[in-house]
C-alpha cells in the first residue's frame, strides 16, 4: 500500500512539470532549428557573394 501510494504522489507531481519540460525542449528544438536555418541562409549568400566575386575577378 506504501508503494502504491507513493507512485501515485509521484505521477501527480510529475504530470505538469514534464509537459513543461517536453514544451520548453521543443521550444529550445525549434530556436536552434531556426538558427540553423539563418545561418543556412547566411552561408548561402556569402557562396553567391563569393562566386560574384571570383566571376569579377575572372572578368577583369
Amino acid at each position: 500500500m506504501r508503494k502504491r501510494k507513493a507512485s501515485v504522489a509521484f505521477n501527480d507531481d510529475l504530470r505538469l512539470p514534464l509537459w513543461d519540460h517536453y514544451y520548453s525542449l521543443g521550444l529550445v528544438l525549434y530556436i536552434r532549428w531556426e538558427e540553423s536555418i539563418a545561418q543556412t541562409l547566411t552561408s548561402i549568400v556569402l557562396i553567391e557573394d563569393i562566386l560574384d566575386n571570383d566571376i569579377k575577378l575572372c572578368q577583369g
